[in-house]
């Protein structure tokens, strides 16, 4: 028995496959809100984290370098990681854009094969096909948009250059501290700077005053001062002691500038003397007359008066050097020291007697003459003062017949506050007082400048770009193609390019063709959207 059977033909239930000569994309709108959202969120990611890396840095700013027990290395990691993820944010944000101004190009003109693959590669960030290929003429504004995506690595470059480490000093104010006196009634026998007669009053100086004034005498600089608060501080403390006050310009007594006549006598060009025909005293004034040899220097003549005045000295020691800022208030003539002085108290005529030891003992500096003696073979340099060592007497000169002199006035007033400011040397005691005793450390310093400069930029240039993207994407762009796989061959499944790739199947012929023919995106006759040539688009 037989029986003839047929084989049944099973049904297929999947997806049946796409005609070939229609375009899988239509024009329907695919939906516009999620498409716009993605790029404007990343965004505003790298926003935030621009604003992140701001508050990071405000935070570290004016902190010590272990200030959170992170170092130096790992804060410039953090603050490289914030500008390399904000890149990364709108380089996502700007791959929208430049998806968009690729489509836009592609509706608009008709372009062969490698044109379009240029297009494509200058969307992608190709950088060979961004500055090297045809899409400088045909896709201009995608060329730009991704040339300003290379610069976008530009602030993972710069930005962590706006936390730096510097140097920095910080006060504390109100520090108590114990600072000389410069009481000149205080102190001890090793304090002592005059010498008294058998009733006791003043006669002369002591190897202490002298002391004293050689050590700012030569170099005109005020000695190292105690540092009652260490090596970095302020401190102030005020007292009186001598002033001297010179009046250029007046006349001197006959003889001081020599006795120079014709080619012989002595020639004058420094002479100090006292303004007195009897036995000068501690507060009597003196004459002083300078002359240069050089064009260089200056000449003159001056009395200059010793008085009493009150002394306001700010020191400031940084790194354990020294500088001395002070005004002076003058208190007029110096209180008597010898037998005018016996209604003073002890005390009183302590003082008095301190300030004329003083007062000589810095007058005696200026003391003396220097001048050439003017032979009938040979002129002879005579030194009778040590004003030689002055600061403003130039030493520079290697002639011992050259003398220049600068500031001679301003120098003499300049050696008694000198004078004065070294009694801290002394030991006259302390005296409570507040210090400003300083810090230095290294700490973070935060440049807003150097952070916000390159962010503000980049996110104001993708900002713009992002904008331009969205306006294309609405007007253009209703399908939101992509350049992913699916959509690209959904525009190239079309009787379009299918007749050409049927009647030109050889390779060689293929390429040859494909470099002739022109294609462009946009609807087609037979519907849908794809790429194809001028007849076979409907007229738009």
């Amino acid at each position: 028995m037989s029986s003839n059977t047929q084989p049944k033909t099973k049904e297929s239930r999947g997806v049946p496959y796409p005609d070939p000569s229609r375009s899988t994309v239509t024009t329907e709108n695919r939906g516009v809100i999620v498409p716009i959202l993605r790029p404007i969120i990343i965004f505003l990611v790298g926003a935030l984290l621009a604003l992140g890396h701001h508050f990071f840095n405000a935070y570290a700013d004016g902190q010590s370098l272990d200030f959170m027990n992170v170092s130096q290395v790992w804060m410039n990691r953090i603050g490289t990681a914030f500008a390399v993820t904000f890149k990364s944010a709108l380089s996502t944000s700007l791959s929208f854009v430049l998806c968009q101004l690729m489509w836009f190009t592609l509706r608009r003109k008709f372009m062969t094969f490698a044109e379009i693959d240029n297009v494509y590669l200058t969307a992608d960030r190709d950088v060979l096909a961004t500055f090297f290929s045809s899409s400088i003429f045909k896709s201009p504004l995608l060329v730009v948009t991704a040339a300003l995506g290379f610069l976008l690595p530009l602030p993972a470059v710069l930005t962590p250059s706006s936390l730096q480490v510097v140097p920095h000093t910080s006060f504390d104010l109100a520090n108590p501290c114990m600072v000389p006196t410069g009481n000149l009634t205080n102190g001890g026998p090793g304090s002592i700077l005059y010498t008294t007669g058998g009733w006791g009053y003043w006669i002369g100086i002591t190897p202490v005053a002298q002391k004293l004034a050689t050590s700012t005498f030569v170099g005109q600089r005020i000695p190292t001062l105690p540092q009652p608060c260490g090596t970095n501080c302020t401190y102030s403390v005020s007292f009186p002691s001598i002033a001297f006050q010179c009046q250029e310009g007046v006349d001197v007594p006959a003889g001081m500038s020599g006795t120079f006549q014709g080619l012989l006598g002595t020639e004058a060009f420094w002479n100090v003397t006292t303004n007195s025909t009897y036995s000068s005293t501690p507060d009597t004034s003196f004459y002083v007359y300078w002359k240069s040899s050089t064009q260089n220097g200056t000449n003159g003549t001056a009395l200059c008066t010793v008085g009493q005045a009150q002394y306001d000295f700010a020191i400031q020691i940084t790194n354990g050097q020294q500088s001395v800022d002070y005004t002076v208030t003058q208190k007029g003539d110096l209180p008597p020291s010898g037998s005018d002085a016996a209604g003073l108290s002890p005390a009183e005529l302590h003082y008095s007697q301190q300030l004329a030891s003083l007062s000589v003992v810095t007058r005696s500096l200026l003391f003396g003459s220097i001048s050439i003696l003017h032979g009938a073979s040979t002129n002879t340099p005579q030194f009778d003062s040590s004003i030689i060592s002055a600061a403003f007497f130039d030493t520079s000169l290697n002639s011992g017949n050259d003398f220049t002199w600068g500031n001679v006035a301003r120098g003499i007033e300049q050696l008694s506050h000198n004078v004065s400011a070294a009694i801290l040397t002394m030991d006259l005691g302390v005296q409570d007082s507040r210090c400003a005793v300083s810090r230095q450390d290294i700490v973070y310093e935060y440049n807003r400048l150097n952070l916000w400069l390159p962010y503000g930029v980049a996110l104001l240039v993708v900002a713009l770009c992002l904008i331009l993207g969205i306006m294309v994407f609405l007007r253009l762009n209703p399908e939101n193609l992509t350049s992913s796989f699916s959509d690209t061959v959904g525009l190239t499944r079309n009787s379009s390019l299918n007749i050409f790739a049927r009647q030109y199947d050889d390779v060689t012929e293929s390429k040859r063709r494909s470099r002739m023919l022109r294609f462009r995106l946009g609807e087609l006759k037979n519907g849908g959207t794809g790429f194809g040539m001028r007849e076979d688009l409907k007229s738009e």
